[in-house]
């Protein structure tokens, strides 16, 4: 299953910190917001964004990670900005975050969707406890894909308030327009039950009956969750569950991500390490070097001698021994692979 994180905020802990946590759940890729934003004022008064973390991030790793942009509606260059976005490697759509009231209840934002539907730019929309505004653009724009971040709850609420996701009745009334998805985030700090979060489950099983699996994706923004929970509790808590099928997760975990954010993704994850007899403990002190936890997603088979090695269908392996089906990799590259769950860059990729 691949596994996208549908935002994150690299730029609060960092490149490495970043890679090292998604290598630690196994989460194949991840879509940038930069927030804090940068950039400079015009002297009109708009804002001109920058990316340079997110940029940095695309250039490094162009098969983990991608962004979003955003753009100020005043911005005298606006045309260009839009015409440009997806020109920029890894720039997949743009992000409208709470845009004024009055200006968008007015239909303000006309002119800004109109150029973003020419553009068939994917539109990250924050509406916290705001989402009956939205229903008048998604119907104007119906060649506009929007998606509606946090499920468009509110930003503050009390855990043990009985009708705390009263709120999600709105964005359930959105589902009637097949352009408009939800991205899933933030819902665990509602739950007032520990791991795995059966109340908020519920109300996620409300939202895809509703929508479909396709049109809901899973993002953590994890630097902003800190202290309610985990990186891993938020994953695992629907990778485990018994409330979705098989299906359902591999849309909900990467897919639609994927597939609505318009994300030809290059795919050199590894499922499996095989290691052969004479090369076992070198490799068990390569891993220690390593200094990080194996990635969650790898399996490591030991060849043992005599022994016959098996995985599942469709699963991409690497091997130190020789082994048909598997790419021949050293010592030091199954140790990294082990880690990070990629494929060493010189390993040709089979997309047959």
């Amino acid at each position: 299953m691949e596994i996208i994180d549908a935002q994150v905020h690299l730029n609060h802990l960092g490149f490495e910190a970043c890679v090292a946590a998604m290598d630690a759940v196994g989460i194949d890729a991840a879509i940038i917001d930069q927030f804090p934003t940068s950039g400079r004022r015009l002297p009109g008064g708009a804002m001109r964004y920058d990316y340079a973390s997110a940029e940095d991030a695309v250039r490094r790793l162009p098969d983990r990670f991608a962004y979003v942009a955003r753009l100020d509606p005043a911005d005298p260059e606006l045309p260009r900005l839009m015409a440009d976005v997806r020109t920029h490697p890894g720039c997949l759509g743009i992000r409208v975050d709470q845009p004024p009231r009055a200006q968008f209840a007015s239909d303000g934002y006309a002119g800004f969707f109109a150029l973003a539907q020419r553009h068939r730019l994917p539109t990250w929309i924050v509406l916290p406890g705001r989402l009956d505004e939205l229903a008048a653009y998604a119907r104007a724009f119906p060649d506009l894909p929007f998606i509606v971040d946090h499920a468009g709850m509110p930003e503050h609420w009390d855990r043990g308030d009985p009708d705390r996701f009263a709120p999600l009745d709105a964005l359930l009334a959105l589902a009637s327009f097949p352009n408009v998805a939800v991205k899933w985030g933030h819902m665990t700090k509602l739950s007032a039950l520990p791991f795995p979060y059966d109340d908020v489950l519920a109300q996620l099983r409300r939202v895809v009956d509703a929508f479909g699996a396709e049109r809901v994706m899973w993002e953590s923004d994890w630097t902003q969750c800190s202290g309610a929970e985990t990186l891993a509790e938020m994953l695992f808590a629907i990778r485990l569950s018994p409330l979705f099928s098989q299906e359902e997760k591999v849309w909900l975990l990467g897919r639609s991500a994927r597939t609505v954010m318009r994300w030809d993704r290059l795919d050199d994850r590894v499922d499996v390490v095989a290691v052969g007899e004479a090369q076992w403990d070198d490799f068990s002190d390569a891993l220690v070097v390593q200094g990080r936890l194996p990635n969650a997603r790898v399996r490591v088979i030991h060849l043992t001698r005599g022994g016959i090695a098996a995985w599942p269908a469709g699963a991409r392996c690497i091997s130190t021994a020789p082994l048909p089906g598997a790419d021949r990799v050293s010592v030091a590259e199954a140790a990294a692979a082990t880690v990070s769950g990629r494929a060493p860059r010189r390993v040709p990729i089979d997309r047959s």
